[in-house]
């Protein structure tokens, strides 16, 4: 039976990649109701909406080189966000993997009712109930991370777990490049404002309680930052790093 490819990918992602018996490895550029536009090392080239380049041709456009089967496309990865509709429900989740082709789980789903499950074990819906999958939009996924803000939560992509918004504050703090560690006469870029450009010199100590706290040699500054790394800044108005900022920023 011949396969309606376009509509196959209608929502898949810009540079998808495939392969092609003509072309080798392609990559998706665009599937319309006229055709598939495909990305190859010559160009680009438009396949109907059967990956054909001849009406009456062979298809010419496949998920890959080893898997040949349209029936068994899924390109979707871990930690994609996706939007499905199934015969009961409409969802939108971050995407975990598949249960012997049957189950599509996740770690988190928000349902269309606005309510959040968060069973890392759980699963969507069996696959064989699914009508509509794709990636979901920018405004769903918007919602997905704000349904999860509204609980104190956040994502961490690199984890792949949901974690407290205070746990994340206070490790992002602790990122933070500590003041103290610096030795007196150690080299450090110095400046009172964001308006002035930075200047160079040389540290003394730190008085947290006073407006103007980093004490150099020549003067007391309201912004001090090591030299060492932030060499590029001297006698610019940039700022550095998130990093390096110690200080109050002023509004």
């Amino acid at each position: 039976m011949t396969k309606h490819i376009a509509e196959i990918l209608k929502d898949q992602r810009e540079g998808l990649p495939l392969w092609s018996p003509a072309y080798g490895n392609v990559e998706l550029k665009k599937a319309t109701d006229t055709g598939v536009i495909i990305r190859t090392k010559c160009g680009y080239f438009l396949l109907n909406v059967y990956g054909k380049i001849y009406a009456k041709g062979e298809c010419m456009l496949f998920p890959s080189k080893e898997q040949r089967n349209w029936d068994k496309f899924w390109p979707y990865e871990d930690g994609d966000v996706l939007y499905v509709k199934t015969k009961a429900d409409e969802h939108v989740f971050i995407y975990k993997d598949k249960i012997e082709e049957n189950h599509v789980c996740r770690y988190v789903n928000l349902n269309h009712r606005g309510k959040l499950l968060k069973d890392p074990d759980g699963y969507v819906c069996y696959k064989s109930n699914i009508m509509t999958i794709r990636y979901a939009t920018k405004e769903e996924i918007e919602a997905l991370h704000t349904a999860i803000e509204k609980e104190g939560k956040i994502w961490d992509p690199v984890k792949k777990e949901l974690e407290s918004i205070e746990t994340v504050a206070a490790e992002e703090k602790a990122e933070k490049f500590d003041i103290n560690t610096l030795k007196p006469f150690d080299k450090v870029l110095v400046r009172d404002d964001n308006t002035l450009k930075w200047a160079i010199n040389l540290w003394m100590s730190f008085e947290p309680d006073v407006e103007l706290g980093y004490q150099c040699l020549r003067d007391t500054y309201g912004q001090c930052i090591p030299y060492e790394g932030n060499e590029h800044l001297l006698l610019t108005k940039d700022m550095p790093d998130e990093y390096y900022i110690t200080w109050e920023e002023k509004e």
